[in-house]
């Protein structure tokens, strides 16, 4: 008997052990499937994901002063029709103006949607004119969803549709390609939204769409320079007056004076339009070299003045002036012609 009640209390301590252990591994299954609930819920829930195309269909109104262009365009999505139209928080950044907006949604089959916004606007830009007339511009459009969080909308570039319709023509421009990309912004503050209240900081999905266009015209710059090359000629007349008589120097400071001011005038304009005064554009260089041409003109025209006054060799003189005019005019074409082509 006390065998038999050895053994029924090992038993009984034994199946004591058992159950203590299945009530642990019981209670440890439901941690962790309390702990896995939420994150099947997040993996269930996570961002949504928008292909968005685009299609530009107008571009224009360049304007190197008012450093702006206008810009015309579609930007669309196909979702699940239960869903918001993310489309409705989209809006333009860096835009001076903006001219029209219109929203639509188009049903598709199988509970599906798309979601399109059309909008004009006239967008601010800084014009690179340091290679003008033969400069290339970037144009960027950034559109973003305002307060939308990157976690729970995210944009996905499409690579199917074309982002431009080519048959945009933009008179004294040449589009060279166009396109369409998915990122985002992070603003280095949660601008009180809760949802970046933990890191202090808001992360907006971002579309950003890219233009290249290149100059093709180039009579805008020989308007801009016509006034400065009159000048040149008008310095270089300076070569030919006689010396035979003691006031024939008046004239030819009189002719080099009004081409100085004639340069300084057209400088002065070129700048204006551009509004570059930090860097040095090719109408810069072009004007420097014109200044340079006439103040040889000046120190010739002294030169030769009172080498006459002193030995009165006309002959000498005409001929210095003539081959001075010759070789100072082929000079200052060279320059000009080397500098359009190196920035050609």
């Amino acid at each position: 008997m006390r065998r038999a009640g050895l053994t029924i209390g090992r038993f009984g301590f034994r199946d004591r052990l058992v159950r203590r252990a299945l009530a642990s591994l019981a209670a440890l299954a439901s941690l962790a499937a309390l702990g896995a609930g939420p994150m099947l819920a997040a993996a269930s829930t996570g961002p949504e994901y928008l292909t968005a195309n685009v299609l530009i269909s107008d571009l224009g109104e360049f304007d190197d002063i008012e450093q702006s262009f206008r810009i015309s365009f579609y930007v669309w999505y196909e979702t699940d029709v239960d869903k918001p139209n993310h489309l409705e928080a989209m809006r333009v950044l860096g835009s001076k103006e903006i001219l029209l907006q219109e929203d639509r949604s188009f049903p598709q089959a199988n509970e599906r949607i798309i979601h399109r916004r059309f909008i004009e606007a006239r967008l601010s830009h800084v014009w690179e004119v340091q290679n003008y007339p033969y400069d290339q511009q970037t144009l960027n459009v950034n559109l973003d969803l305002k307060d939308t969080e990157y976690r729970s909308v995210r944009f996905i570039g499409s690579s199917v549709q074309k982002v431009i319709d080519p048959d945009i023509v933009i008179p004294g421009w040449d589009i060279t390609g166009a396109a369409a990309y998915a990122t985002r912004k992070i603003y280095p503050s949660s601008l009180g939204h809760p949802a970046g209240a933990e890191f202090n900081e808001l992360e907006v999905p971002e579309l950003e769409l890219t233009i290249t266009a290149r100059r093709t015209s180039t009579s805008g710059f020989w308007k801009m320079m016509a006034t400065a090359l009159a000048a040149a000629g008008l310095a270089c007349t300076a070569y030919f007056l006689p010396l035979n008589n003691g006031s024939a120097l008046s004239p030819r400071f009189g002719l080099i004076a009004g081409s100085v001011f004639a340069v300084v005038l057209s400088m002065r304009q070129s700048t204006e339009t551009f509004g570059e005064l930090t860097t040095v554009t090719l109408t810069d260089k072009i004007h420097i070299a014109i200044l340079f041409y006439i103040s040889v003109a000046t120190v010739e025209s002294l030169f030769t003045h009172l080498h006459f006054q002193s030995y009165g060799n006309e002959k000498t003189i005409i001929k210095l002036d003539r081959g001075l005019a010759v070789l100072s005019s082929a000079i200052l074409a060279t320059v000009i012609w080397a500098l359009m082509r190196g920035t050609a």
